[in-house]
């Protein structure tokens, strides 16, 4: 589908590839999301909240009740209105786009009191995920009339962001805009609607209240009381606005409203903030879809993914530092951890050390006292040991002793020494020039 504006006589065209397929029982058919042109087929409805008890609700939509002003304005058409534009937009195409939006509260009832109120946007076009986000708008608009250039820029609405929806897929995005509904219906606040923007990165494209199928235009569904808790009070007033998502209500100009609001949270992060039910007061935990990113809380995965609600661990993390003489491990809270490998083999007669390319090496010790008189050994479980060499010739009258490795038996008694008659039957002792040791 093409989408062109005219600007200053020129074309400015947009291709948009804004086809879905849409179930009939085992048949499926091809339709164009909003061409301008009318159509049988009728989109699923936005999602709304329960309708409070007691109370009305009714869709305020062009071509139904009441009607809802919407415009597009962007910096690349400054002086363009766009208005009667039947396409809406956010983010760059290719310059910052915002959409505006702006309720006809008429159809609700004098002293009523506006106990839900959600605006709902028909995405048309761009399966990207991104956030966009809502604000009050602060400065009065026309929809035939509103430019870039006279809006006003960001000084035409608060950056307090009221709501904010994921746009990506085709259908209704709903937020909840209670409070500044009441607002606008009491007077305390100024009814100049709404504006959607959202980071210049993906560019989304919504069916304007132009466009030629009224199922998918801009609405806002609001629910009322009828006569209101605030019959009969003055400002200021407590109040019960029957909502039990709100707390503290006060009246102001008949409207019950103000005090707290229940903020609904995330469960965990495969969980998206919910809402809060105004008949029970609890919020809902919608799941995120599957695959959706998360944080398992374990520093040895990453990668981690949504299923089914649960944060589910991917692609372990592998610790290796390439040293071999380290033992690296992960640690769930911290991440990888190294400690030194410890090379002992509880041997003494080896030297233990450690390479950091093939780990642990054990090398034999080398004993050697440098005493060629002693035969050096190893004990695996006392180390080296240096035993004396044995010189005894087991003749009683010489002496044995060792230098230099070499043994040595010197004849001779020694003051003492009992030589006689041992050495004396000996041929040495028979000798003469050995007699006088004999006498």
């Amino acid at each position: 589908m093409t989408l062109r504006r005219s600007r200053n006589g020129r074309q400015h065209s947009f291709v948009k590839s804004c086809l879905t397929s849409i179930a009939v029982g085992a048949v499926y058919t091809t339709v164009a999301v909003n061409s301008g042109a009318s159509s049988s087929w009728t989109p699923p409805p936005p999602s709304l909240p329960p309708t409070p008890p007691g109370a009305t609700c009714v869709t305020i939509q062009r071509g139904g009740i009441g009607n809802v002003l919407d415009a597009d304005v962007s910096l690349g058409n400054g002086t363009w209105a766009a208005g009667s534009y039947s396409a809406l937009w956010t983010g760059p195409s290719p310059y910052d786009h915002w959409l505006l939006a702006k309720a006809d509260l008429s159809p609700i009832p004098p002293g009523s009191q506006i106990v839900s109120s959600t605006f709902s946007v028909y995405v048309g076009w761009n399966d990207k995920s991104s956030q966009v986000r809502a604000h009050q708008i602060v400065a009065d608009w026309s929809e035939p009339s509103v430019t870039w250039q006279n809006f006003g820029g960001s000084a035409s609405w608060n950056p307090t962001i009221i709501a904010s929806f994921d746009p990506s897929g085709v259908g209704y995005k709903s937020i909840d805009v209670t409070g500044i509904t009441q607002g606008w219906y009491s007077g305390a606040v100024a009814n100049h609607g709404i504006l959607l923007e959202e980071d210049p990165v993906y560019t989304h494209y919504y069916s304007a209240s132009e466009t030629g199928t009224q199922a998918i235009r801009p609405r806002f569904d609001i629910c009322y009381v009828a006569g209101g808790p605030c019959a009969g009070k003055q400002n200021g007033d407590l109040c019960d606005d029957g909502n039990l998502c709100t707390t503290a209500e006060t009246c102001f100009n008949g409207q019950c409203g103000g005090g707290q609001t229940v903020t609904c949270t995330a469960l965990d992060n495969c969980h998206d903030a919910g809402v809060c039910d105004p008949a029970s007061g609890q919020c809902t935990n919608p799941v995120k879809q599957d695959d959706a990113p998360c944080d398992d809380g374990n520093a040895c995965t990453e990668l981690d993914y949504c299923l089914d609600g649960v944060c589910t661990g991917g692609n372990p993390i592998v610790c290796n530092d390439g040293d071999a003489c380290t033992t690296d491990t992960c640690n769930p809270l911290g991440g990888c951890d190294t400690a030194p490998v410890v090379c002992n083999d509880n041997n003494l007669c080896t030297t233990d050390t450690c390479n950091s390319a093939s780990g642990c090496e054990y090398t034999a010790v080398v004993c050697n006292d440098g005493d060629a008189c002693t035969t050096d050994t190893c004990d695996p479980g006392t180390g080296c040991t240096a035993t004396a060499v044995y010189c005894s010739d087991n003749l009683a009258c010489t002496n044995d002793s060792c230098a230099g490795g070499n043994c040595s038996h010197l004849v001779g008694c020694l003051p003492g020494q009992p030589c006689a008659p041992s050495f004396c039957n000996t041929p040495q002792g028979l000798d003469p020039q050995f007699a006088w040791l004999c006498q």
